[in-house]
C-alpha cells in the first residue's frame, strides 16, 4: 500500500537555464567558481584577468574607465619655438595627427592593466608628401602602431635604477603556427603569412623552432601607472575595487537566482481527496493534460473530471530581489576605490544638490594629468627618435589641449581678466578653445587683408580728419574753479623768485 502511494506522488526537477547556459561564459575566469579573495596574494597576470572581466561586465567600471579615457585624450598639439628652424614643423604635426586615434588605446591599457607597451614601425616615403619644406628628401614616417597584450609581457627589475627589463612571452597559438608552418588551431592555413614572417624575422622563427619562448624587448618604452619598490609590476587601476566588485557580483547572482525561480514557478497539483480518492487513470489523465499544455506552449488549459483537483503555486520570497538598498554599499566602495565621483560618471547624484561638479573634478583631474604626462614623455621620446632617423636638428614639445571639466564660459571670462593684468599669456587662453596663439595669429593675419589708405581730394596726407565738434550756439560753459588751469610759476622759480 505504501509503495502504491509513493508511486502516485511524482515530482520532476528541471535545472535552471541560467546555470546551464551561463556556466562557462564568464570570459577569462568564472567569478563564481574562482572568486576574488582579498586576503590572497595574486600575481600581476592573475590580477589583470579579474580587471578585464569586471571592465567587460560591470556597468560602473566600464563607464568610469571609458569616461576617463575620453576626457583625458584631448587633441595632441605641438608647441612652436621661435628659436627653432621651420624645417619639419608640418612633419611633426602630421605625426601628431597619425598618433591621435591610437592614444585612447594606450590610455585604456594604462587604466586596465596599469601599464601600456606601445610599439611603432616606420616606412620610407618622399618628404614633400608630408612637409613641402622637406622637398624630395626621403624621410622615415610612422607606418604601424599597436599596443602589446600585457598578458604576455613579463618584467624584471634591474639592479640599478627604477627601470624594468621588458620581455615578451610567445603565445602558444603563435608557436603552433610557426611549428606547423602556417597551420592554425581552427584549421585554417596561412602559408603566405608564415612565409612573410620567416622572410622578415628569420631569427625570431629560428629561435621559436629551437625552443625559445621568452624574448627581450630592449627598445620598448612602457608607460607605467604606479611602480612599487617591492614589485616588478605596476599597480592596476581596478585593484582596490576588486573586493567590492566581487561582493556586488554575489548580490547580482542572488537576484538572478531569485528571478529564475520566480519565472519557473513550482506547481503542485493534487488530484482527489479523502472523500473522493483518485485512481491511477485519474492521475494519468491529469498528467497528460498538463504535459500537453506545456508542449504546445498554452498557458490556459481545461480539466474535466468528477474528482477534486487542487492546483497551488509556490512563489519564492521576492523581498531581497526588490530591495535596491543592498547595492548602495558596494557601489559606494567601487566609486571610492576608483576615485571618480558619481556626478561625472552619470551626471547625477543619489541626493539632489549634494555635489558640485567643479569640486568633484579636482580628484580625477590629478589622475588624468598623470596619464597625460606619462604619454607625453613617450611621445617626446618618439619625436626624438624621428629627429635622429631623419637628420632633423630639433623636435617640438608636444602637449594636450586642456581637459574640459569646468564651465568653459566662466573659465574663459576669468582667463581674459587674468590676461589683461598680465597673469597669464594669450596662448593659455587659446588653449582653452583647443588652439594655440600662434595658429590664431596666423589665421587672423590671413583673414585680415592689408588695405592701403587712399587720400581724397580734401585730405592729401591720407590721415583721417578729426571728428568735428557738433554744431551748437557758439557759447562755451565756464569751467569750474577746480578745473581752471592756474598759470605756471616755473619762470619765477628759474629767476629765483
Amino acid at each position: 500500500m505504501e509503495d502504491n502511494k509513493l508511486a502516485k506522488s511524482v515530482a520532476s526537477y528541471a535545472p535552471s537555464p541560467f546555470y546551464v547556459n551561463n556556466q562557462y561564459v564568464a570570459g577569462y575566469y568564472d567569478p563564481g567558481m574562482m572568486p576574488f579573495d582579498n586576503s590572497k596574494k595574486y600575481t600581476y597576470h592573475e590580477l589583470i584577468k579579474f580587471c578585464r572581466y569586471f571592465y567587460d561586465n560591470d556597468t560602473i567600471v566600464g563607464t568610469v574607465i571609458d569616461r576617463m579615457v575620453d576626457m583625458s585624450m584631448t587633441r595632441l598639439r605641438n608647441r612652436k619655438d621661435r628659436d627653432n628652424p621651420e624645417e619639419g614643423v608640418e612633419y611633426y604635426n602630421k605625426v601628431a595627427e597619425y598618433l591621435q586615434p591610437y592614444l585612447k588605446i594606450m590610455a585604456l591599457d594604462y587604466f586596465l592593466h596599469g601599464m601600456a607597451v606601445p610599439e611603432v614601425t616606420y616606412t620610407t616615403m618622399m618628404g614633400n608628401k608630408v612637409d613641402k619644406t622637406l622637398g624630395r628628401k626621403r624621410v622615415q614616417f610612422p607606418d604601424n602602431f599597436w599596443v602589446r597584450d600585457e598578458e604576455f609581457i613579463e618584467l624584471r627589475r634591474k639592479p640599478i635604477g627604477t627601470d624594468r627589463a621588458v620581455f615578451v612571452k610567445i603565445p602558444q597559438e603563435e608557436i603552433d603556427f610557426i611549428i606547423t608552418k602556417g597551420n592554425r588551431r581552427d584549421g585554417t592555413v596561412d602559408k603566405e603569412g608564415y612565409q612573410q614572417l620567416a622572410r622578415e624575422y628569420p631569427s625570431f622563427v629560428r629561435a621559436v623552432l629551437n625552443g625559445q619562448r621568452l624574448f627581450p624587448l630592449p627598445n620598448a618604452r612602457p608607460i607605467y601607472r604606479k611602480l612599487k619598490s617591492y614589485d616588478a609590476y605596476p599597480k592596476p587601476f581596478l585593484q582596490n575595487a576588486l573586493f567590492a566588485l566581487q561582493h556586488k557580483y554575489y548580490l547580482k547572482l542572488m537576484d538572478r537566482s531569485i528571478a529564475a525561480r520566480a519565472s519557473e514557478l513550482l506547481r503542485h497539483v493534487k488530484v482527489g481527496s479523502d472523500k473522493f480518492p483518485a485512481t491511477d487513470d485519474d492521475l494519468k489523465a491529469t498528467e497528460a493534460v498538463l504535459a500537453n499544455a506545456a508542449i504546445t506552449g498554452d498557458r490556459v488549459f481545461n480539466l474535466f473530471t468528477n474528482h477534486t483537483i487542487d492546483i497551488n503555486w509556490t512563489m519564492p520570497p521576492l523581498d531581497a530581489l526588490l530591495n535596491e538598498a543592498k547595492y548602495m554599499e558596494p557601489n559606494a566602495d567601487i566609486f571610492l576605490a576608483l576615485g571618480f565621483p558619481r556626478i561625472l560618471a552619470v551626471g547625477e547624484t543619489l541626493r539632489s544638490n549634494s555635489s558640485d561638479s567643479k569640486v568633484a573634478s579636482l580628484g580625477p583631474i590629478s589622475t588624468l594629468n598623470d596619464l597625460r604626462d606619462a604619454i607625453l614623455i613617450w611621445i617626446e621620446g618618439l619625436y626624438r627618435e624621428l629627429a635622429v632617423l631623419n637628420g632633423f636638428s630639433w623636435y617640438p614639445k608636444p602637449f594636450f589641449s586642456p581637459i574640459a571639466l569646468q564651465d568653459v564660459t566662466s573659465l574663459t571670462q576669468l582667463a581674459i581678466q587674468a590676461q589683461q593684468i598680465g597673469a597669464i599669456s594669450k596662448d593659455t587662453i587659446a588653449q582653452l578653445y583647443g588652439s594655440t596663439y600662434e595658429d590664431e595669429r596666423e589665421k587672423i593675419d590671413t583673414e585680415t587683408p592689408t588695405e592701403e589708405v587712399t587720400p581724397d581730394d580734401n585730405n592729401q596726407t591720407g590721415v583721417p580728419e578729426e571728428q568735428q565738434a557738433p554744431v551748437g550756439d557758439g557759447l562755451q560753459q565756464p569751467e569750474p574753479e577746480s578745473q581752471v588751469q592756474q598759470p605756471s610759476n616755473s619762470y619765477d622759480k628759474r629767476q629765483g623768485r
